[in-house]
């Protein structure tokens, strides 16, 4: 199934990041300045992990870490799932289902590009969300 859409049309260009070496609060902070979800990790323009929310209430919070003292890379996720932005958005919508994700990185050609969500894809394609 085709949307008509291409995740490059879609996206957020400027995606917020964050070193792998930051302390927890200080991306904690960003993301609520921000009022984003995630912070993709990136280590000399390559992506290394991906940083959200959830991450750090059932890894920090949860498991009553200080989050003074905690670093990103122990708690992002490492695998990253991501797609290209000339894929349709209905691919996007897969991976997202399949990885059980909201946030998905668009790459090309090793560089990251933007950035797509699920309010993303609610905003412009509400059904696709229930297929």
């Amino acid at each position: 199934m085709e949307t008509g859409y291409k995740v490059g049309e879609i996206m957020v260009r400027e995606v917020k990041t964050t070193f792998q070496g930051d302390i927890i609060t200080l991306a904690a902070r960003k993301m609520a300045d921000e009022k984003i979800g995630c912070l993709v990790i990136t280590d000399k323009d390559k992506v290394v992990g991906i940083l959200t929310e959830q991450d750090i209430a059932r890894k920090v919070v949860a498991e009553g870490r200080e989050c003074a003292t905690t670093l990103v890379k122990e708690i992002m996720s490492r695998e990253i799932v991501h797609i290209d932005p000339k894929e349709d958005l209905y691919r996007a919508v897969e991976l997202m289902n399949q990885n059980s994700i909201k946030h998905l990185p668009v790459i090309s050609k090793g560089k990251l590009q933007g950035i797509l969500t699920f309010k993303d894809i609610i905003a412009i394609e509400p059904a696709l969300i229930d297929s």
